[in-house]
């Protein structure tokens, strides 16, 4: 259905059906290859999806030095903290754009060579090279340095955050870990 003629109107198209269930019987629909526009004269051009990136920190007591089984987050103790990232939305991320800045808890010390990068499944698509992790003692200037003075970390992953398909939504996990003091 060609709605150029109806540019500048307001049209409402409705589809409709009637039908019934039973055990016996079902019925469905399909509407494939519909574009719409929200925007005025520019029929026929699809919106674009945007990303939808969800952030999630969580923690973990590795060790202590004291409790064998259920450690504790005590002085000494080993913490991993993960930092799962999503894509839920249909859209992409523009290229080189995702950033992941994140503080080191007050009264604990990173653990240099901590932090890994990994891709989920399915995969984000982006990647990282340690040129891409970078470190600070101020929040401010971040770089290469590491060591256990660093109070701040950030990933800055390569390439477009691929979008949500039939496959599932999209992820990558950052890990690093730090010791309670």
């Amino acid at each position: 259905l060609n709605l150029t003629p109806y540019a500048g109107s307001t049209i409402t198209i409705m589809f409709t059906t009637d039908f019934f269930t039973d055990a016996g019987y079902r019925t469905w629909v399909k509407l494939d290859d519909i574009e719409w526009s929200i925007r005025p004269a520019s029929l026929g051009v699809p919106e674009v999806r945007p990303p939808i990136l969800m952030i999630q920190k969580t923690s973990q007591v590795i060790s202590d030095g004291v409790n064998i089984t259920n450690p504790k987050r005590i002085p000494g103790a080993i913490v991993e903290y993960a930092i799962s990232t999503t894509n839920s939305g249909y859209g992409m991320t523009d290229n080189n754009s995702v950033i992941i800045n994140d503080a080191i808890p007050a009264n604990s010390q990173f653990i240099v060579n901590s932090v890994l990068f990994s891709n989920g499944a399915p995969s984000s698509t982006l990647t990282v090279i340690p040129a891409n992790i970078t470190y600070s003692t101020d929040g401010i200037v971040f770089n290469s340095s590491q060591s256990t003075a660093t109070k701040h970390i950030r990933v800055s992953p390569q390439g477009q955050f691929a979008a949500k398909s039939v496959a599932g939504n999209p992820s990558f996990l950052i890990t690093f870990r730090v010791q309670i003091q």
